[in-house]
C-alpha cells in the first residue's frame, strides 16, 4: 500500500484586474476594474492498494479554503 499526504500555500496579488468592453482585441470601455487578492489553503491525502499488476484501488480526500478580497475602482 502506498500513502500520500500534502499541503499547499497559494497567494495571488493582482493590482490591476478588469472587465471590458472590447472590439477586436481593443478597449472600448471599462465595465469594471479592481484589484485582487486571493490566497488559498489546500491539504491532501491518498493511498493506493495494488491488487494485482493490471489492477489498483485509490482512495483520498482533499481540503481547499479560499480567502478572497476584491476592491472596486470604477
Amino acid at each position: 500500500m502506498q500513502h500520500t499526504a500534502g499541503i499547499e500555500l497559494s497567494h495571488d496579488d493582482i493590482d490591476d484586474v478588469g472587465f471590458y468592453n472590447t472590439q477586436a482585441r481593443e478597449r472600448l470601455s471599462t465595465v469594471r476594474q479592481g484589484a485582487l487578492k486571493q490566497t488559498s489553503y489546500s491539504s491532501f491525502w491518498g493511498s493506493k492498494l495494488l491488487l494485482s499488476t493490471k489492477l489498483e484501488a485509490t482512495v483520498g480526500a482533499r481540503y481547499d479554503y479560499f480567502d478572497t478580497n476584491v476592491t472596486n475602482r470604477a
